[in-house]
């Protein structure tokens, strides 16, 4: 009994003692550098992470292009489509090349590849294009590819593949088979391998030719990161509704290629509401015969919030994007 009292007392004692060791100075003041040490990593993390994100306040529109950045090139080639996309990793799509040269009155002047994309290309060191996608063959959007094609190394050329006898056309077709490009026909449903670190998706493509070039054309819709944007040549509200039955909230883009140059043909209140787009991009001649873009379709936009670039009033604009947020700036 008296060893059991002796022990419980001996116990107690070493008990005490190791409460007080863990207050003692030496441990106390550990404490307190592993709590500073805490903070400072706590607060200094999010500002490591900043700086290792691209910053777009050092970006400008006349700047070289920037690793790990998305950028979105909308050229102002008057009356007509033509966007250049340069992926996070370096890689570069050309959708749509405007008007060649013409004396047609809607498109006179336009001349889009040899005097705004190759100039821009060649101001930038861009060699050669991954990708050429012509959406649909309607001489505004395809006519201009045709310099382009001649004057830069292209590496593979997708096209909805409509049977149309136009002669621009027909020489693009040539121009591909003289020069060896791998020619892709666009279909429904196609993941495009264009970039690791993002995701290109053919949603809509060729259609029957009852249908018209326009609704033919290939609606391709890109997302990196968080930020999504939608190109849907000159896809009109027959092919809108489709979409909306087959992706409904899937089409929500932060930037929207607007339908067909603001056409009154394009760009349905449901479509606008579902795509919900924060930038829209709007490519159009100064003063156009087509009225475009539409009055109504402007409205709808607004309706929503959408901030509108224009290439008639903006010149070509740049949106440059980190996967994140974006940042856009404009030559007028």
């Amino acid at each position: 009994m008296v060893e059991e009292d002796r022990f419980a007392r001996f116990r107690a004692k070493q008990e005490k003692k190791q409460r007080k060791s863990i207050f003692s100075l030496e441990n106390v003041i550990t404490y307190i550098f592993l709590l500073i040490a805490i903070g400072i990593w706590f607060f200094a993390f999010p500002l490591i992470v900043d700086k290792i994100k691209p910053d777009f306040q050092n970006i400008s529109a006349n700047a070289s292009f920037n690793d790990n950045i998305m950028e979105i090139i909308m050229f102002d080639v008057g009356q007509g489509d033509a966007f250049l996309i340069k992926t996070p990793s370096g890689k570069f799509a050309l959708i749509d090349g405007g008007s060649g040269k013409t004396t047609l009155d809607n498109y006179k002047g336009s001349d889009a590849g040899n005097r705004v994309i190759l100039p821009y290309l060649n101001n930038k060191a861009v060699t050669s294009l991954d990708w050429v996608v012509m959406t649909h063959p309607d001489f505004d959007h395809c006519g201009g590819l045709i310099d382009v094609l001649n004057n830069i190394k292209v590496k593979e050329f997708i096209d909805p593949c409509i049977q149309d006898p136009s002669p621009f056309y027909e020489e693009l077709l040539t121009i591909i088979k003289e020069k060896n490009i791998s020619y892709i026909k666009a279909r429904e449903g196609d993941i495009l391998a264009w970039d690791p670190s993002i995701v290109v998706q053919v949603l809509s493509a060729e259609h029957p030719l009852e249908m018209g070039n326009n609704n033919s054309s290939i609606v391709l819709r890109i997302a990196f990161g968080k930020i999504s944007c939608l190109f849907p040549g000159d896809a009109e509200y027959e092919i809108e509704k489709e979409l909306l039955t087959k992706y409904g909230d899937q089409l929500k883009s932060q930037i929207l290629k607007v339908g067909h140059h603001g056409s009154k043909s394009s760009s349905s209140l449901s479509f606008i509401r579902t795509v919900r787009p924060e930038i829209a991009l709007i490519s159009v001649g100064v003063n156009n015969n087509y009225g475009h873009p539409d009055e109504q379709v402007l409205y709808r936009l607004k309706n929503i919030k959408s901030k509108i670039y224009r290439t008639d009033i903006d010149g070509t604009v740049v949106i440059k994007i980190n996967g994140e947020k974006y940042n856009v700036t404009t030559e007028k």
